[in-house]
């Protein structure tokens, strides 16, 4: 919660929902930033939703919901941005406990169609 309550009215805490979009949206943040799409395909549901928290300048947090994440790097030398890890958990007494971690095609191409909370850290290439 003091997560939220720091980076509150903030670029650091953006979020979207289906009711306000018509396509793919960019949220961007310092170094890297998110597109997210709610429209594709692999999407099963029609009420999506997607808050990212920017804990360090690489690593997020996000709570997401009928949608698909594509990160993106924001650094003109560095075009090419992946997942250093993508981790599914909560927060317990205020600290994150990774419940598991996402691997290959799960995070290759991530969609979400139920409720999920996400550790995720990116780098540039």
């Amino acid at each position: 919660m003091e997560l939220l309550v720091e980076r509150y009215g903030t670029n650091r805490l953006q979020a979207v929902i289906s009711e306000n979009m018509n396509g793919p949206i960019k949220l961007s943040f310092e170094e890297y930033g998110f597109e997210i799409d709610m429209f594709c395909d692999e999407v099963t549901r029609e009420d999506g939703v997607c808050l990212v928290l920017e804990e360090e300048k690489d690593t997020f947090f996000l709570i997401i919901n009928g949608c698909k994440i594509n990160p993106f790097s924001r650094n003109d030398q560095k075009g090419n941005c992946d997942f250093s890890y993508m981790e599914e958990g909560s927060f317990q007494d205020g600290e994150w406990k990774r419940r598991r971690r996402l691997n290959g095609d799960e995070i290759f191409s991530p969609v979400f169609n139920q409720f999920t909370l996400l550790k995720v850290k990116l780098f540039a290439y």
